[in-house]
């Protein structure tokens, strides 16, 4: 049986972490939240995350900021912005750093797994990619098998 996956959550809002952890507890994920930006990132830096979930709108660094320093930690780290302000610009500038999901503040946890299950299974989609492309260019360079 796989580990459950660990999902890093940061939001400047305690309520808003303990109303997650709570959702979660029963659910298959393992939740680890963060206040702060400049936590998530101490706490990055010791684990490596199967998911992010972020806040844009923090004190001091702002989800999007938190978004690229995580991406310099783990490129491949799914991240899925969490928001109470869902104005276009906010979105736009999500899709354009790479936010693999977004998600308007109040969310219910039902609503928050299932984008999780998405972002999760799109990484192991691309992964399973990157390894049967390997496996080609090896295979077409003979290093692989055999050639008749």
């Amino acid at each position: 049986m796989e580990p459950a996956p660990s999902v890093l959550c940061v939001d400047d809002e305690p309520e808003i972490l303990h109303a997650l952890q709570r959702a979660f507890r029963k659910r298959p994920y393992r939740l680890v939240v963060a206040g702060s930006g400049e936590e998530a990132i101490g706490l990055a830096k010791e684990t490596r995350f199967d998911a992010a979930v972020l806040d844009v709108t923090m004190p001091g660094m702002s989800g999007h900021e938190l978004m690229k320093a995580l991406r310099r930690l783990d490129p491949e780290i799914p991240i899925v912005i969490l928001t109470g302000r869902p104005e276009d610009s906010v979105l736009y500038r999500s899709v354009f750093l790479g936010a693999d999901g977004f998600l308007e503040k109040p969310c219910d946890a039902d609503t928050l797994e299932v984008q999780l299950r998405a972002v999760l299974a799109d990484r192991r989609e691309r992964r399973e990619c990157l390894t049967k492309r390997w496996w080609v260019h090896a295979m077409d360079d003979g290093d692989m098998i055999e050639k008749p």
